[in-house]
Parts: structure tokens; sequence; C-alpha cells
């Protein structure tokens, strides 16, 4: 398969699969899966080059590959659907079938041309796809056909809505069947239409049915789409106005145990099982420890669910989630980014964009600021643990702020919880510099500075942390620091971390303001316990890489 890097056999692979086509959905289906992979590649390729910064240009040539893959595998199963519309009258002569399918994976097509006629017939059932599709009244005598089509690809457009697809599309169209060849004296006539290699779709309701029935469906979902409600939503896609609906929809069950969805629907359009892309935003809070001077634990937490994530030199690999189906993407070494987007194949949605602000609780920092300080505390990482802060979200937009806290030994790390050597650390466009404040302690955001503001995390930090420390950072591995770096712009985490004030503790202890000199280590992080300490000592317990960790005490659950 080509890469999408390379133009020339990019170019040559759409023109090989635009000229030629399949005669059967078994050959149809194993062309879609190989466009699919293509796919794939090229939207992890897109990732990476957005990720560099790379030139509009190269960017938008892979969205257009991206465009035209889709395209091509829709066109391919038109043309193969049209062929076998034409020999089904000749099939059902001989066979008394009027049905064609096929699987591969998750990928599945059924195929049912009305040439029976019966009015009784009221259920269409493939056992070997597993679904089912019930039939209204009104096609009983109509020459048309239905064809079933689910494909793991989701699109790449945008909606216009806070919706999207998880689990690929599931097509639902009906089609006109194209007229019957004809023989005279030795001779086949065929009707040469635009039905003889694609196909015409007539839409549902049909015209003049002021009254429709629905249209009911039942199908397996695919084992890694996340559902976490009782019900999950299904909505069809209006080209139109570019967007997710319901409307039509009814009678919506699922077993949880079998994953079968069962609805019915007035809409012969694509559906899918939908899912607001802001489900998870804004996050709770964050925190990164070091496990050496090229590995790191990174825990999400968001919404009650912890995402653990091992960073090393130019690769993350997903530890644990709360959702089995992601499982079969635990362990793998992926490019941050590339990570992301599997999960959000799941229905795992961790890449927000400025848009989705308008919709949950965030803070969008301006994008000069949120830059900086990803790529700027990225340099810590090798010798210090940092974490959310509430401020940030108190901030304004040309401010961030950050908690960090020095790990002399990373098999015996200091604690959010307990440490009394927490720096908070502002960030501006000018630089970074200490912040007077505490993130229990304090009773409102301010802006008052313990020092001046530097270039350079690691001047701020020059006269705080010990020696040894500001080696390990000077010495500081490029392929791990930017792995975080990336990663941590992917899941905006700066502009997409809202933490709530923890609750009063029953106990206050030196309520005094901390001291002008700079000095805050009488002064103790009383932070409310959080559940992401809890889960690196977990994620200890399981991985080799990471058991140094448990050596601490890392009891306390994060709010």
């Amino acid at each position: 398969m080509p890469h999408a890097s390379d133009e020339g056999r990019m170019s040559n692979y759409f023109e090989s699969i635009k000229n030629s086509w399949d005669e059967d959905y078994d050959s149809a289906l194993l062309t879609a899966c190989n466009i699919y992979q293509v796919f794939l590649n090229t939207e992890e390729t897109l990732l990476l080059e957005q990720c560099k910064g790379d030139t509009f240009d190269t960017v938008k040539r892979f969205e257009d590959y991206l465009q035209k893959l889709q395209f091509l595998m829709q066109k391919r199963m038109d043309h193969t659907t049209a062929y076998l519309l034409h020999k089904s009258y000749e099939v059902y002569k001989q066979t008394n079938e009027s049905s064609f399918f096929a699987i591969n994976g998750d990928w599945k097509v059924y195929l049912w041309v009305n040439h029976m006629k019966n009015p009784r017939l009221r259920v269409l059932n493939e056992p070997t796809l597993q679904i089912t599709i019930s039939i209204p009244k009104a096609f009983a005598f109509a020459n048309v056909a239905i064809r079933l089509y689910h494909q793991s690809l989701n699109p790449p457009s945008e909606s216009t809505d806070v919706y999207v697809s998880v689990g690929g599309i599931l097509m639902v169209d009906i089609l006109s069947i194209p007229p019957s060849s004809r023989s005279a004296k030795g001779w086949t006539f065929e009707h040469v239409t635009m039905m003889t290699n694609s196909v015409s779709r007539l839409g549902y309701p049909f015209a003049g049915d002021s009254a429709p029935s629905p249209i009911g469906l039942e199908f397996i979902l695919p084992s890694n789409i996340i559902v976490s409600e009782t019900v999950p939503e299904v909505g069809w896609w209006d080209d139109e106005e570019h967007c997710w609906k319901k409307d039509g929809i009814t009678e919506l069950e699922y077993d949880k145990m079998n994953r079968n969805l069962r609805f019915q629907t007035l809409r012969a359009r694509p559906h899918a099982v939908i899912q607001s892309r802001v489900k998870y935003y804004p996050y709770h809070s964050w925190i990164l420890t070091p496990i050496s001077e090229t590995k790191a634990l990174f825990v999400l937490e968001t919404h009650g669910n912890a995402i653990k994530i091992e960073i090393g030199r130019r690769w993350c690999r997903l530890l644990d989630t709360p959702f089995p189906e992601c499982n079969h993407i635990i362990g793998q070494d992926l490019d941050p980014l590339v990570l992301l987007k599997r999960l959000s194949r799941c229905g795992l949605h961790l890449m927000p964009v400025d848009s989705d602000s308008e919709l949950v609780c965030s803070c969008i920092k301006e994008s000069k600021v949120e830059r900086y300080v990803c790529d700027d505390i990225a340099i810590a990482i090798t010798a210090c643990a940092i974490a959310s802060s509430k401020w940030n979200a108190e901030a304004d937009r040309d401010s961030c702020v950050v908690r960090i806290l020095e790990i002399p030994d990373p098999c015996f790390p200091p604690t959010f919880e307990k440490s009394k050597d927490i720096r908070m650390v502002l960030y501006k466009a000018k630089g970074n510099a200490i912040l007077n404040m505490s993130e229990r302690k304090s009773k409102e955001y301010k802006e008052e500075l313990l020092g001046e503001f530097h270039a350079s995390i690691m001047v701020t930090l020059r006269e705080i942390i010990g020696q040894n420390s500001l080696e390990k950072m000077e010495k500081g591995d490029p392929g791990f620091t930017d792995c975080f770096k990336c990663l941590a712009l992917g899941l905006r985490l700066f502009s997409f971390t809202a933490v709530e004030p923890p609750p009063a503790p029953v106990e206050v202890v030196n309520e005094s303001p901390l001291p002008a000199d700079g000095s805050i280590q009488e002064q103790t992080e009383e932070a409310a316990p959080t559940t992401i300490e809890s889960n690196q000592a977990a994620s200890a317990a399981n991985n080799p890489d990471i058991k140094e960790i448990s050596k601490a005490d890392s009891s306390a659950p994060i709010s």
C-alpha cells in the first residue's frame, strides 16, 4: 500500500482504484478495507505533519487525499452494486434468491432486490451478518432494492453541531432497479443508463406517502465502540445542513450484554451511533511524574475516568482506561497524536478544538502562550513532576498556571498532596515566573510574583532545585520532552482543564500568607485527595517500568 508522503505512488494508487471494479461483494469489501488502511495511514501522517507545524500545502494535500479515498471507496461499492442489480434478474430466475451479502470483520454489506413482490414479506434477516431489516408495507410492490452497508470509516468532515459518529457508518439506501435485459434472435440487449456502473438512490419516504411507516433496523455494534449510556444515541446524516439529526428515529433499544442495537427510522440516509464531541471536556485534573530521565507516567482525570499513559522517547503507551473497548490499544508504542486519534475512534474524544469551548466550561489560552508553556515546561519533566492547577482557569487568556515539584529520586517521589516544596509557575508570552500562591490556601487568584520573568523554566528554577536536577534538565532527551509537548498540545491541557475548587478542609493550619522572600518550604499543599495519585500506584504495581513509584506514599485519592 502507498504511503501518503509518496506523492507519485499515491497518484498511481488513485488511478488504479478509479479504473477498476469488483464483480462481487466479497472482493468489493476487501478493496474497501484496503482503501481504509491507506485512509488511516494518511490520517495519522496528517496528524504528524500538523504537530510539526508543516507547511499549509502539505497539510492541504493530505486532506485532499482523505477526501479522494472516501469518494473512491463509495464509488467502488456503488459500481459493484450496480453490476449485481443487473445480474439479479438472472440469479432470481435460476435460484429464486433475491439477495447478495458479504462480511469482512466489522465491514458488512447486504443487498435485497424486490423481485418477489410478496405482500406478506415484512422482515429481511441475514444471520451471517447479524442484521435484521423490518420493511414497511409500501415496499411490497415497489420496484426497489434495499442496501445496508456498514463501514468502519467515520466521515472526516466536521459536523456543524455537537455530535460525532463513533464506530463507523451504517448506510441505508433505497435504490432503483435497472430494467432487465431482453433477448431477440440470438442477441441480448442491455439498457445502457447511468445505472450501468452506478446506483440511483430514491430516498425514503416515497413521494406522495403522507403517512410513511418506519424502517426497522437491528444489528450488532462493533466491540471497540464505547457505550457508557443505557441506550446509545443514533442519528442520521443531513448532507444539506452538514450535521447529525435524530428526528424520525424511534423505538431505540439496546442489549448491552450482546451489544445488539435496535431502532426504527424514517430516513434512508447514513446512520451512526453518535456522541457529543465534548463529552469528556473539560478535564478535571492531570499530573505527570517522571519514572526515569527518559520515561514518565501521565494521568488524566476527566469526568470520573482516569486515563493512564506512559511517555517515552518519541512514543506514548496507553496503560489503562476504564473502558474495555480500548483494550486493543493498550501497550502499543504510538505517536502522541496517533494514540489520541485511535482513542477517539473508540468514542473517547480527547482532542478538543477552540470551537468546543462554546459548549463547555473552559478558558481558551492564546495559541502563542499555550505552545510556549507546553514547549518550555516539557524541559522540566526529566527531573520534576508537573500538575494542573485550579488557578489556571482563573488566569486570563494570556496566562497559564502550572504546579511543579522537584523529584530528586524517581524511586521515592514526593507527592503533591504532602510535599512542602511545590512551586506555582505563571507563564505569559514574555516568560515564566514563580507565583506567590498556594493551590489550597490562597483564597483568590492574584498575580503576585516571587521573582522576575525568565524565558526558560531552567533559569526560573535555578536557585530553587538541586544541581543534580538541573543537570538532568540540561541533558534531557529531546525525543522524550518533545513527546510530552506534543501530547499536551493535542490534549489542550491548559485550555480545557477546569479544576473545581476542592471542599473546605475540616481543620485549617497556618493560614498566614506566603513569605515575600520566596521561601515556601514551610507551606504545604493541603490539596484535596485525588484519584490520580492512587492511579499512579496502581499502574506501578502492574507495569515493570513503573514499579518504583509504588515505593512512595501515593495512597491519597485526586479531586
